[in-house]
């Protein structure tokens, strides 16, 4: 093989690593959007779950809280959800808040039901809660796996090639010498 090829697999290798990352890097972006503005009303170390449960797409979320009373805590509770419920971007079938608040706090998860979200918030708006975005995170994710399965291949191959290169026996330079 000539030595052409291998900037060609390089770039191979680059582009499958690139192009595996875009579909999740659109749902982190949306997702971002909502840490972001969660974060401007104070909640802190948040971790997000989405997930299809027996009763639909469930978004699980846990943060850190300072609140220290019982009803500080529940008012808090309260702006998560609502915010959540207005900007998550995908269907949202039931929201599950788990707040990290000191223990005088007495912090306890709260599941509620999009029935339960709507009552209390009003409808989502417009465009928010559309369920092929709910399929659209299955196919990222398919998409996602396939190109790294892609990448693993072609990182092999490539890793193949360079052990192959390195045992192979240096060449003999003859000199010619008068």
């Amino acid at each position: 093989m000539g030595t052409a090829w291998h900037p060609a697999a390089s770039l191979l290798l680059a582009v499958l690593l690139v192009s595996g990352c875009a579909p999740l890097n659109r749902l982190d972006d949306r997702a971002f959007r909502v840490n972001r503005a969660l974060e401007q009303t104070g909640i802190r170390d948040i971790d997000w779950e989405y997930d299809q449960q027996e009763d639909g797409w469930v978004v699980e979320l846990r943060y850190r809280s300072d609140e220290r009373d019982p009803a500080s805590l529940r008012a808090e509770t309260g702006r998560v959800a609502e915010l959540v419920w207005d900007r998550f971007p995908l269907r949202l079938d039931g929201l599950v808040l788990r707040p990290r608040a000191p223990a005088s706090a007495d912090p306890r998860s709260t599941r509620l039901t999009d029935g339960q979200l709507e009552a209390a918030y009003g409808p989502r708006p417009d465009g928010v809660d559309e369920a092929r975005r709910a399929t659209s995170v299955a196919t990222s994710v398919l998409g996602v796996g396939l190109a790294w399965l892609l990448s693993l291949v072609a990182l092999a191959v490539a890793a193949l090639m360079l052990l192959r290169r390195l045992r192979r026996p240096a060449r003999r330079t003859t000199s010619t010498r008068p």
